[in-house]
C-alpha cells in the first residue's frame, strides 16, 4: 500500500464529507511523477481503464459494476489521456473515445452504444462510501475538461494534453492550462427559532423534489457573502451566522460543492421565480416522513444520499 492509500486507510473518516457521493477517493495520485514517461507507460502497462462517451461512462468488463475495463480495445482519444493514480487495485487511466466509436450512424440517425451508461443514474447504483465513484468523479471531470478545453482561450491555438492528463499546453503561445474546479455553495437554511429548514424546487427538479438552496460563488466575494448572496436572491432571506459543514467533488461536470448551515433573521419568502419556481419552510417532522425518492409523480421528496444537499439534512435531523 502507497503512503497516501496508507494514510486514507488510517483516517476515521468521521467528517461530514465523508457521507458525501464522490468523496471516497483513496488513490495516491504521483503528482511529482507525471512528468516521468517511462512511470507512467509502466503504469498503463498494467491499468484498469475508465472509459468515456462524451459525458457518458462506457459499461467495461474488470471491477465493480462493470465500471472499469481490463484493457484498451476502444479507438480512443489520446488527447483526453488521464493518468488518475493508484489504489489497492492498482493505476487507473481514464480516456474517451473518438467520435467515431461514439456513434453508429444508421438510416442517418445516431445511435447510442448499448454499452454506454448515464453518469449519475450509475453512480447512483453505489454504496455512497465506496472509493471508486472518487475515482469515478476525477475521470469524469478530467476527461471532460480535455474534450472542451482543445483550444487557448488565450490566443485560440491549438492546445495539447500534458502531465499524464493534468495540464494542457499551446502549441502557438504557449500558455499553460490547467483543469478548472467551478466553487458552489449550498446552504441548509434554519429558522433558529423553530427549527424549521428552507428548501426550494427548480423546474427541472423531478416532480415533488425539494432540495437545500445553491448557487455559484462570484468573483470578489468570499464563501460566506455568496452563502448569504443566494439565499437573499433566490428566497428574500436574510442571514445572520455562517457555519461551513462540508464539501463534496460533482463531476457535472466539474464542480465542488461546499456546504453551509445558516441562520435566517427572517420567514417571510420572496421567491426569484427566474431560479426556483417555489420555497418553503419545513419543519424537522416533516422531513423525518418524507421518502428520499417517492416513485409516485407529486409526492414531496428530499435529495437522494448521493448530494451533499442530503448529507446537510441528514446531519442536522440526526439520522
Amino acid at each position: 500500500m502507497s503512503s497516501v492509500a496508507a494514510l486514507f486507510a488510517s483516517l476515521p473518516r468521521a467528517e461530514l464529507a465523508a457521507k458525501t457521493g464522490f468523496s471516497g477517493g483513496r488513490t495516491d495520485r504521483h503528482g511529482d511523477r507525471r512528468d516521468d514517461d517511462a512511470f507512467l507507460d509502466a503504469q498503463e502497462a498494467k491499468a484498469r481503464f475508465l472509459l468515456f462517451d462524451g459525458a457518458a461512462l462506457v459499461e467495461g468488463d474488470h471491477g465493480p459494476n462493470r465500471m472499469y475495463h481490463a484493457k484498451l480495445s476502444a479507438d480512443v482519444d489520446a488527447e483526453t489521456r488521464v493518468y488518475c493514480g493508484e489504489d489497492a487495485d492498482g493505476p487507473v487511466y481514464a480516456y474517451t473515445l473518438k467520435a467515431s466509436e461514439s456513434t453508429e450512424d444508421v438510416g442517418g440517425l445516431a445511435t447510442t452504444p448499448p454499452a454506454q451508461q448515464p453518469l449519475r443514474p450509475f453512480a447512483e447504483s453505489f454504496d455512497i462510501l465506496d472509493h471508486h465513484l472518487g475515482l469515478l468523479a476525477e475521470a469524469a471531470s478530467l476527461t471532460g475538461w480535455h474534450l472542451r478545453h482543445k483550444f487557448c482561450a488565450k490566443c485560440g491555438g491549438i492546445t495539447r494534453n500534458e502531465q499524464a492528463g493534468w495540464r494542457r499546453r499551446c502549441d502557438d503561445c504557449g500558455t499553460m492550462h490547467f483543469p478548472r474546479t467551478d466553487p458552489v455553495v449550498i446552504m441548509n437554511v434554519v429558522d433558529p427559532a423553530t427549527g424549521d429548514v428552507l428548501m426550494g424546487r427548480q423546474e427541472k427538479f423531478a416532480a415533488g423534489m425539494f432540495s437545500c438552496l445553491a448557487g455559484f460563488v462570484e468573483p470578489g466575494e468570499t464563501l460566506e457573502d455568496a452563502v448569504r448572496r443566494e439565499v437573499l436572491e433566490e428566497a428574500g432571506i436574510p442571514l445572520g451566522r455562517i457555519t461551513y459543514k462540508a464539501s463534496q467533488p460533482w463531476p457535472f461536470p466539474s464542480t465542488l460543492m461546499m456546504g453551509f448551515e445558516g441562520e435566517a433573521l427572517a420567514r417571510d419568502i420572496t421567491l426569484d421565480e427566474a431560479e426556483l419556481v417555489e420555497a418553503r419552510w419545513f419543519s424537522k417532522d416533516e422531513l423525518h416522513a418524507y421518502a428520499p425518492n417517492p416513485r409516485d409523480a407529486g409526492l414531496i421528496s428530499i435529495p437522494p444520499k448521493l448530494a451533499i444537499a442530503r448529507a446537510l439534512l441528514d446531519d442536522y435531523l440526526g439520522v
